[in-house]
Formats: C-alpha cells, structure tokens, sequence
C-alpha cells in the first residue's frame, strides 16, 4: 500500500468518524440542554424577557401565562416545574442566555401541565403516547414527557434544537394537547353540598345561615373564586382563602342553589360540575306519645318520641308547664321538680330545629299525691 492509499484511507476514515459523530448527535439529541444552540436560534437574555416570551406564547394560545424564575444555579438550560406553572431559568453569572427553542420546549411541558389540569399522574398519562414516536429523539424519554414538549415547541420554533417534530402523527397529537389545554385552562372547581350552621329554638336563635363548602382547584393559575345564589354573584374568594362560606342572606327555608367558577384575566370557567341546592326545612312534625309519670309528691318525670321520619340531630325539645315555657333540651325526656303536694300539673312539649317549633303535643295532666 502506497503512501497515496495511506493519505486516501485517512481521510475517507475522518469523513466517515464526522457522519457518525453527526448521526449519533442527532439521535442523542439532548432534551434538556446539552447541546450548543443553533447558530439561528434567538438568544433571550434574563429573566425579564425569558417572561415577556412566554407571555406571547400564552396569549397566542389563550392559556394563563406561567411564571418564569431566574433560580438555576447549574449549569442546565431551563427546567418546568410540574404542577406549579413555573419555569426555571439560570441566573445570569451562570449562563446569560438561553434560546427560543429552549424556552418553547419548556413552555410545552407547561401546555401538558394545563391539559391535565395540573395533575402529575395525568401529566404522565398524557404524554405516554409520544413514547411511541423513537425515530427522532434518544430512547431515553421512554415516558414520552420530553418528546411531548419538544412536538408543543415545534408549533412555535419549527426545527429547533429542542423543538424537533418530524413525525406528522406526533405534531398531530401535539395539536391534540394544545386544545386540550385551551379548553382545561381554567381548572373548575368542585362545589359541596351547602350545610346549615347554627339553630334556633323558640326565641333563641344562634344560626348565622348556610356554610357553602368546595375543593380548591388545583393548579397555582386561578386569581379568584366566584360564588353564585341563583346565578347572581354573592362573594369573590381568593384561591388561597379557607373553602368555606357563610351566606347568611341566604333565605333560611332552604331551595337556593349555589355555583361556583374561576376566574383569571383569561375569562371564567365552566360552573362547578355539580350545583349545589340548599335542601328546604321544614318545622319538625308534633312529637309522639307524650307521658308523665309521678316520681313522687314533688316530682313528676316526662318522656315522649321523636317524630317519625325527622332528623333529631338539629332537635331540641320545648317543654311547657301549666302554659309557659320552662326549659328548652337536647334529649326527649325532662324532670319537673321543686311541685306543691296535691296540686294539678298540665304538661306540653313541641320538637323545635333550625327554623322553628312544632305545634305542642296533645296536653297531660298529672296531679301530684299529697
């Protein structure tokens, strides 16, 4: 072999070590950012525009604009923050600028996040199927997670270096997420069944309306919560407030119906799936079989039953001597003491709740020995 064959081999050998050096880069392709930008990629330098980026990114889909922070201190390109709408840049002593394909990759995580209405599980689930999609991005995204952002990010920087998508099914199912996302982008919120707080009984009165319950939404995007009587609004709630509310305007015989939406500068959701109706009271039925029995010259024990078919949670029971009222209890029984010997007692009990009394019961008469 001649020193002219040597000099052929050699540079053959080197063509053929840069192809596969090229190939094995573009298979590798790092998905978070290890890779020198694309000699066309815009470079956004500083949290502040890394922000105002993600920002038309958000409006132009129409979603809630996530938060960008300026908290890497390694060196990695940017990372999102499931569950929180946050992505994370370097701080500037440690890389001044990171690239549009960087930040629309990770605004693509962001698009999944709102899709699955900010539940990690769901999350996953969601960009399983991008797992399918191998000829274009290293087998290390087995869960599809990154090739998911990387076919949301293609919509806005085609053929960047995070932001590769050549397979039309992937960029399919990319859209797929996008609108999915539009429609979830305001997560709705889970309204309870209104309880009653408080009850009165005869004159004494110590209820202060109806507590209206929910689940907060998840997600960190909802900038208020506003709650509905009938369709007209009756309180604004910050997502962060306690989930409950007392509507003490509410009218106390029950039937009103509450809902619940979120609301950001984007607009409102949907109303809560389930409206809640505050069940109507009633005044408990008149308490059944009443009896007296003499205990002794001075004492005289009564007892009677609940009504049928009433709740005696919220139950208290009036007792009435001799036409007044002397004692309001919790338990359907009551001791009359301190009676003159010989004297003629009449007796009367009524089963009280939250919104008034009964009738009395039919009268006892009991006389007491001397």
């Amino acid at each position: 072999m001649t020193d002219r064959d040597n000099g052929h081999r050699t540079r053959f050998c080197a063509a053929l070590t840069a192809v596969l050096v090229a190939v094995a880069a573009v298979i590798a392709l790092p998905v978070q950012g290890d890779a020198a930008p694309a000699a066309t990629a815009v470079q956004i330098c500083g949290v502040e525009a890394a922000q105002g980026y993600v920002n038309g990114l958000a409006d132009e889909l129409g979603v809630m604009r996530p938060t960008v922070r300026s908290q890497l201190d390694a060196d990695r390109r940017a990372v999102y923050r499931v569950s929180a709408s946050r992505i994370l840049v370097p701080q500037r002593e440690v890389l001044p600028c990171v690239t549009d394909s960087i930040m629309a990759h990770e605004f693509g995580h962001y698009v999944v996040d709102v899709a699955s209405r900010y539940d990690p599980l769901t999350f996953l689930k969601l960009s399983k199927p991008f797992a399918a999609y191998r000829n274009w991005l290293s087998a290390r995204d087995a869960s599809g997670v990154e090739r998911a952002a990387h076919c949301i990010g293609y919509r806005f920087v085609p053929e960047g270096v995070y932001t590769r998508c050549p397979d039309e099914d992937a960029r399919k199912a990319a859209e797929d997420l996008v609108a999915l996302a539009v429609v979830n982008r305001l997560p709705m919120p889970a309204l309870l069944r209104p309880e009653t707080s408080g009850w009165c009984v005869f004159l004494t009165c110590g209820a202060y309306g109806w507590a209206v319950r929910w689940e907060r939404p998840p997600g960190n995007t909802i900038e208020s919560l506003v709650l509905q009587r009938n369709g007209e609004e009756i309180a604004r709630i910050g997502p962060l407030e306690p989930t409950v509310y007392i509507d003490s305007a509410a009218d106390v015989r029950g039937g009103d119906v509450y809902t619940l939406v979120s609301t950001n500068s984007i607009g409102s959701s949907s109303i809560s799936a389930q409206p809640a109706a505050a069940s109507p009271f009633t005044i408990p039925p008149v308490p059944r079989e009443p009896r007296a029995t003499l205990v002794g010259p001075r004492v005289v024990s009564l007892a009677w039953d609940p009504p049928a078919n009433a709740g005696t949670s919220m139950m208290r029971w009036q007792v009435f001597h001799n036409g007044f009222s002397v004692a309001v209890v919790t338990e359907p029984k009551y001791r009359v003491d301190a009676l003159v010997p010989g004297t003629e007692h009449r007796f009367r009990v009524a089963a009280c709740a939250m919104f008034g009394c009964s009738a009395a019961s039919v009268e006892l008469v009991a006389t007491t020995p001397r």
